[in-house]
């Protein structure tokens, strides 16, 4: 189907449905983010890596939206990062917790 005219700027519905980051507002990026602060006791240069890559995440926003607005066969969305990120933020912290007694 043919979009009409006042439409032409918008995404291709095809394209802009909940698969990718197109699917997500800036602000749930964040709070996706917000979430997964390291705890105080994790060196700061570790937190502020970990840090960049929370960014990264909240302002693919701009980039991947465009991608995904206006046509691609990649295959990339937040749940696919969420999990395997939640899971490393997870391990750092427990490898610097000094309170958790290693396994006998």
């Amino acid at each position: 189907m043919l979009k009409d005219a006042d439409n032409l700027r918008s995404p291709d519905p095809y394209y802009s449905g909940e698969a990718g980051f197109i699917g997500s507002t800036l602000e749930q990026l964040h709070q996706d983010m917000s979430r997964l602060e390291l705890p105080e006791y994790v060196p700061h240069s570790v937190r502020r890596y970990h840090d960049g890559v929370r960014n990264a995440y909240i302002y693919s926003y701009f980039s991947l939206r465009q991608m995904f607005a206006h046509g691609s066969d990649t295959v990339l969305n937040a749940p696919m990062f969420l999990g395997p990120f939640e899971a490393v933020t997870s391990m750092i912290a427990e490898l610097f917790n000094t309170n958790v007694q290693p396994p006998r």
